[in-house]
């Protein structure tokens, strides 16, 4: 797994000009007074979605055909992904969350509270993300990887609209409950419910990769 690793941190490297780009945006944003959250959100979304697109760059001109003969086994490979998408997006979000708090510092009061779910709530959304894109692209590849994941994110997104209209005809204030709750129950619960969804997309993801055909 390390050599699988190591292959991604290349192509990371070869990628300077991606990377430069996003940096510069966000520095940009900082300097300009926009929501720091934003930021750091902005930052970990990018790198975590670019460990799904090393993907692409492996099946690039079915380079999997040569890639999967090497000592390594497809359990492995599917792993690694995960594993590579959390150390990149989890280092973006750690080093924009550090540069915001240096920038940050002294200049206004902070409301730790607040800044603690919102920092929280992007981790996780970096692996739901994960969860959800990484074992849609192994099973149907770049293309319709693509409009696969625009499909379920639609379909998820409808959900919830659906089920705001209802509770919202049936008189039901979510946020007034949720400040109600125990916040950290409602942090833990979020965290368990993500790690459930994230074991069951490595599973399958596994399965994907141990019945695929190149």
């Amino acid at each position: 797994m390390r050599g699988l690793l190591m292959k991604d941190f290349y192509l990371m490297a070869g990628q300077k000009r991606f990377f430069i780009i996003v940096f510069a945006i966000a520095a940009l944003f900082i300097i300009t007074g926009q929501n720091e959250t934003f930021i750091v959100g902005y930052v970990t979304m990018l790198c975590g979605i670019f460990a799904v697109t090393t993907i692409h760059y492996d099946e690039f001109n079915k380079g999997n055909i040569f890639l999967f003969t090497l000592p390594f086994q497809r359990k492995q490979y599917a792993l690694e992904k995960y594993l590579f998408g959390i150390i990149a997006g989890g280092t973006a979000w750690i080093v924009s969350f550090a540069v915001v708090m240096i920038f940050r510092y002294g200049r206004e009061k902070m409301d730790v509270r607040e800044w603690g779910v919102s920092m929280l709530t992007y981790l996780l959304v970096l692996l739901l993300m994960l969860a959800v894109m990484i074992p849609i692209e192994l099973k149907f590849g770049a293309e319709k990887g693509k409009l696969a994941t625009f499909v379920l994110f639609f379909v998820v997104f409808g959900m919830f609209f659906f089920a705001t209209n209802i509770f919202e005809e049936a008189g039901i204030d979510v946020s007034a409950m949720a400040e109600q709750m125990n916040l950290a129950k409602l942090a833990l619960g979020a965290v368990v419910v993500t790690l459930l969804i994230l074991a069951v997309s490595v599973s399958a993801s596994i399965k994907i990769m141990e019945k695929k055909q190149f």
